[in-house]
This record gives C-alpha cells, structure tokens and sequence, in this order.
C-alpha cells in the first residue's frame, strides 16, 4: 500500500536463487513490470499479480531440489522501495502436513486399518515410507519393540478395496519423536491415479502416528475396524504419514548384497504345549555364544523371555498369540528380530 499522499512510480522484478546463493539462469523480462500506485487513502490497498513463468531446473541425478524466490518493489523514492523472499521446495514424498504434530492418531481393536489417499498425475516408483510416531512413556523404554503392516490398496471408487502389497514393519524406541524412514522390500511401481497407503495393526495398541491439527485433510483418510466398514477420519487434521517415491536414495538397503535372513525360529507357528522353538542363526551372527542375547517380546511390547543365548528356548505359560524374537550381540551390537506365532 501506498501510505503517501502522492502516487509513487514502482518497479517490479524478481529473482530465483539456487540454495548455494547463485542466481537461477533466465529470462526475467518478461514479468518485469512499472506502474504508478495510488495513494492508499484514495484508492485502498494495491494488488496486481506476479506469476513467476518458469521451470525451476533440477539435476538429472536428482528428484528433489531448494529455491528461494525474491521479489522487489523499488520505487524513485528509496522510502517506497521493499522486498519480499520464499523458499520453494521440491521434495520426493508426499505430505499433507506441516511436519509438527500436536495430537497423536490410532484405532483400536487390533486388525483394524488406517488408509490415507494419494493421487498420482503420473506413475512413480514408491521406495519407502516417513511416518512420525509420537514419543510415550512406554515407547521411551529400551526394550520398547511393536509391529505393525505397512499396506498399499486399490483406489475403488474413493475408498480402499484389494490389499496391492504388504510388508511388516517394526517400531522401536529410537524411532519414536521425529519422521523415520521405513524402506520397502523392494521398490514398487505405483501406476497414474488415486492409491491407498497406511496400516494394518497386529495389536489392541495405539499407533498413536502424529496428527497436524492445522492443515485439514480428513476427507483423504480413512479408518475400518474389523466390525465396521470403511469410513472418513471424525477429525480435523492430516496425518504425519509420507510416502517417498522417485529415484534410489542415496541411503537405500543394498538388497543385491544383502545376507540372507539373520534369524529364524521353527516351529512356527507353534502350537505345542510347552512353548518351546529353536532358533537359527546364519553367519551374520557368528560369534562366541557368550556375546549373544535371547529377547522374546509380547505385542504390547512387554518383555515375557530374556536369558543368554540358547538355540533352544522354552517361553513355558504364555498366552497364544503374536511374539517378537530379538537376539542380540554385545560385541558388535548387530540386532535382528523376527515373529513367532503361538498357537
């Protein structure tokens, strides 16, 4: 706004920097404009619209990039002359959040499905998933370990349908308060359209994933217990819950080198009376037997077993159900875990 009595004469321009501070190459002219403002008191505040015209430049090697966009207004009068900047961020994941929550989201009874949608304007390959899951006295023990199903689904008519891929994830303490990466098995092509992406839990406890109460986005999110059917989140917000799609990351699991898996037990499921399974471990894990711990963890992330290392463990008087095997090495601190069903 012009707050003098006289019509000032401004000019307009603008300027995209790359985040190291060089100017971004282009033609500016273009949307470079002079104009004489009124006085405000004569003819209120002044608008006119800028549309920055062009594509911001990302490097071949790169799927995500930072801009930072400068406006100027200079008038023949340096007291009228200002400027304004924003910082213009291309990432790889989606988000319909701010990145800070201030409440926390879950369903119960275990079984029951979270589902949040996405609309893709072209394929992409999903390569692994940001969730934030809130820090609780409970999940700021050490010993703190849950599971729980990642899960994609068709797009029906705006509601989740078929189950398109699904793969078991495990929170622990040291994943709880800020976004953590959870990476997929293996990338997965995820075609031009609506998609369904969130959870199934394996347990009556609350996932209790972050929810920005600011940016309202209910209408994408959707819940179904096991006596229900599909229905639209009751409350105002967007879940802290992002997928990541593009080319590899620079930090992704090396699936062409991995070992195989580290840890199995057999029988499993296990349905004899006294809860007894054998553990079986590949060389990831050879060491004196003296530097390994057995830990056996209920779906309330209650330890029920804990002892030195033996290839056969007898958990005894515990109820049917799903349990996490964690061995441990004190030596080197390679952890692996896997799930036991008691039948």
């Amino acid at each position: 706004s012009n707050l003098d009595n006289n019509a000032q004469n401004v000019n307009y321009s603008y300027r995209i920097f790359n985040s190291n501070g060089s100017v971004v190459n282009a033609d500016y002219s273009s949307i470079e404009w002079s104009d004489f403002v009124l006085p405000f008191i004569e003819n209120g505040v002044y608008t006119k619209n800028s549309n920055v015209v062009l594509i911001y430049p990302i490097a071949p090697l790169l799927d995500s990039n930072q801009f930072i966009v400068k406006q100027w207004i200079r008038g023949d009068d340096a007291a009228v002359s200002d400027s304004i900047s924003f910082v213009q961020s291309f990432s790889n994941y989606y988000a319909y959040d701010d990145g800070t929550p201030e409440a926390g989201y879950g369903i119960t009874p275990a079984e029951s499905k979270m589902a949040l949608h996405f609309s893709l304007n072209h394929k992409d390959t999903l390569r692994a998933i940001d969730i934030f899951f809130n820090s609780t006295k409970e999940r700021n023990n050490p010993n703190y370990l849950e599971s729980f199903n990642f899960v994609i689904w068709n797009d029906n008519h705006g509601k989740p349908d078929n189950i398109l891929y699904e793969q078991q994830m495990f929170i622990s303490s040291e994943k709880t308060g800020h976004f953590e990466r959870f990476y997929l098995d293996e990338p997965i092509q995820i075609a031009a359209g609506g998609i369904f992406m969130g959870t199934i839990q394996e347990t009556d406890a609350n996932l209790n994933i972050g929810f920005d109460g600011s940016n309202p986005q209910q209408n994408q999110l959707f819940y179904k217990t096991p006596a229900d059917n599909w229905k639209n989140s009751e409350f105002e917000g967007s879940l802290l819950f992002r997928p990541v799609f593009g080319k590899a990351i620079h930090d992704y699991p090396d699936t062409t080198t991995a070992a195989p898996k580290s840890l199995t037990v057999a029988p499993n499921p296990n349905a004899n009376s006294s809860r007894t399974f054998q553990i079986l471990l590949n060389y990831s894990f050879q060491a004196d037997e003296h530097d390994l711990k057995v830990e056996v963890f209920n779906m309330l992330g209650q330890r029920v077993y804990a002892a030195p290392f033996t290839a056969s463990v007898t958990l005894g008087n515990v109820s049917s159900g799903i349990y996490i095997v964690r061995v441990s090495n004190y030596t080197t601190g390679y952890v692996e875990s896997t799930k036991l069903i008691i039948q």
